[in-house]
């Protein structure tokens, strides 16, 4: 069967059949707003990056004041140890003055004793026949002696005897005294500075 077209002219009018659907929202945001958006989250980063940097160094100034604390305990420590050290060397200076203290008293202790010896010596050793000693007083700077004789030239024999130990020699006097009016004798009295020590002392 053939179907003849009476009206080439006209146009067929397609219908279009609207089936039901979904079509996704679109969203345009202006680029001001964009900046808005950046701005805080830059902002939150830029915070976060200064804590943490913050974190880092509070951590190290953590570690540095242990260090310190362990430093100052070090310290103190041998602090302690110099301020023990200082008494020990105190107390070893004081000793040593003490030691040389008491050398000093021995040496001059022996000195005395080794001078008063040979002293007793020199006046031994000028004492002539015929002079008897009632008093003697011996020092290092000064000795006195007292006594008496039944001839008066064995005090001048005395005396000399004495010059070859002793600078000076004082005569202060003699006297001629009686007992019970039949003995007679003659006392004197010496007194003798700066000894010089003999040669013949026994010490020597």
């Amino acid at each position: 069967m053939i179907k003849i077209n009476l009206n080439p002219d006209k146009k067929k009018t397609k219908v279009r059949i609207k089936r039901p659907g979904f079509k996704a929202p679109s969203f345009s945001a202006p680029k001001e707003g964009l900046i808005y958006l950046a701005i805080p989250v830059i902002a939150l980063i830029l915070e976060f990056a200064y804590l943490m940097y913050l974190h880092i160094e509070t951590k190290k100034l953590e570690q540095r004041k242990q260090q310190l604390l362990v430093e100052r305990t070090k310290y103190r420590v041998a602090k302690r140890q110099i301020d023990m050290l200082k008494a020990k060397i105190k107390e070893a200076e004081r000793m040593k003055d003490e030691v040389t203290l008491k050398i000093n008293i021995y040496n001059k202790l022996a000195k005395e004793k080794t001078d008063f010896a040979n002293i007793l010596y020199s006046i031994s050793q000028s004492v002539p026949d015929g002079i008897w000693l009632t008093n003697l007083d011996i020092s290092r700077n000064q000795s006195k002696l007292k006594g008496f004789t039944f001839d008066p030239q064995y005090i001048s024999v005395f005396y000399q005897n004495l010059k070859k130990y002793y600078e000076d020699i004082i005569f202060k006097s003699t006297q001629r005294k009686e007992h019970r009016k039949t003995i007679v004798y003659y006392s004197f009295d010496f007194n003798m500075k700066n000894w010089k020590k003999s040669e013949k002392s026994p010490t020597n």
